[in-house]
């Protein structure tokens, strides 16, 4: 948590259980420290409204508007809409399973070509790998 967030306070040290007891008290800083380095963000952590987001929708639109394009694709596993990472505005399913995220307009579109950031929320994604899993090693056997 020390890498996402920091003390609101100047000077404070990271605290974990003070973060946990008293997020309020913390401001995010994964948008500066680490999402302009990464290309693939996976998210396959807990949240609730109480903590800073990982990434917010402003927070993606300053970084994509200060040039910075890297960050490629968000796969949210745990399917979060409008959670850590904000711009998930929406799941998608197995047969479609992604949609692109244009920060720069704050809009969605199923055209994978468009500008923004590729974004995958399957919601049924953990029972439908085992699943598939299942098929393939009976079809071997």
């Amino acid at each position: 948590a020390q890498d996402f967030v920091r003390p609101a306070r100047p000077g404070a040290a990271f605290d974990r259980a003070e973060y946990y007891a008293n997020p309020e008290e913390y401001v995010p800083c994964f948008h500066e420290t680490i999402a302009p380095h990464v290309s693939l963000l996976v998210p396959t952590m807990y949240w609730d409204r109480r903590f800073p987001r990982l990434l917010s929708t402003d927070q993606l639109q300053s970084l994509r508007a200060s040039g910075n394009k890297r960050l490629l694709a968000v796969a949210d596993l745990t399917c979060d809409v409008d959670g850590a990472v904000e711009p998930l505005v929406r799941s998608t399913t197995i047969d479609e399973p992604f949609f692109v995220y244009d920060p720069a307009t704050r809009t969605e579109q199923a055209d994978l070509d468009g500008p923004g950031v590729l974004m995958l929320g399957v919601d049924i994604l953990p029972a439908e790998l085992p699943r598939e899993a299942s098929a393939h090693f009976a079809q071997a056997l």
